[in-house]
């Protein structure tokens, strides 16, 4: 009788709609995200000739003491049925910028939301740098960007590819950039010790992506299987010496 009395109690202060909602609320929060990390790195002897055409040119960089490699670019291969409310903004995103500079372009890899404009600026000595951007699915964009003059460019749409694509300087020939247009937040660079990490994503299981320019892709199809509140830690992601044979230096 007295645990009757006291349920009666309960529902009098709190409705069945308002613990419906706090049930709701509870289950939109906690619990629901998780991240994963990991590391791109080089398998094998590091004074390989095969490998010297690629250092020289900064195609791959590896880390002699980590043996890890910089700007593989890692990202879920498609957008997941929600995104985490820390990416969320209804404000367009920021700027991204593309740096040309004694005849590199910098960053080496990027990755660009949807709508994301991205600013050629060039700070070569000669004042003028020349960039072509070859993306796919995207109308090829040709400008001349000259010293203290930037040029914006903003991807005109997504047709569902999701490859990373070059950005070329007709000038500056070994320039060269890899820019991926997403339309979601789950990609990131590697580090120059090879580290990555996905935060807040959605617990499930998910298919990752791993790409670096000198392979394509080093890994098409990494099924990861995030948990609540915990880091996953993925195996490494290696690329061989027999990987860049079947890449044109």
């Amino acid at each position: 009788m007295l645990r009757l009395l006291s349920l009666l109690v309960m529902l009098a202060c709190c409705p069945p709609s308002s613990l419906s909602g706090q049930t709701k609320e509870h289950a939109r929060g906690e619990g629901e995200w998780g991240s994963v990390a990991g590391r791109v790195v080089f398998d094998g002897e590091l004074d390989q000739p095969a490998l010297k055409p690629y250092r020289q040119d900064e195609r791959l960089i590896i880390d002699a003491k980590t043996r890890g490699i910089k700007n593989a670019i890692v990202y879920l291969k498609s957008k997941p049925d929600r995104v985490h409310s820390s990416f969320a903004t209804d404000k367009p995103p920021k700027s991204a910028k593309l740096v040309c500079r004694d005849g590199q372009f910098f960053p080496r890899a990027m990755i660009l939301q949807v709508g994301q404009p991205l600013l050629l600026v060039s700070e070569e000595t000669d004042g003028v740098a020349h960039f072509k951007s070859e993306f796919i699915h995207i109308t090829n964009f040709n400008v001349i960007v000259q010293r203290q003059k930037p040029v914006e460019w903003t991807p005109p749409g997504f047709e569902g590819t999701v490859v990373p694509c070059p950005i070329k300087s007709g000038i500056q020939h070994a320039a060269i950039a890899w820019c991926l247009v997403m339309d979601h937040p789950y990609g990131v660079v590697t580090e120059s010790d090879g580290s990555f990490r996905l935060n807040n994503l959605p617990v499930g299981k998910h298919e990752l992506v791993v790409w670096h320019e000198a392979v394509g892709y080093v890994s098409r199809k990494v099924i990861i299987n995030v948990k609540p509140d915990r880091v996953g830690e993925l195996d490494p992601q290696r690329i061989t010496v027999q990987d860049l044979d079947s890449v044109q230096p």
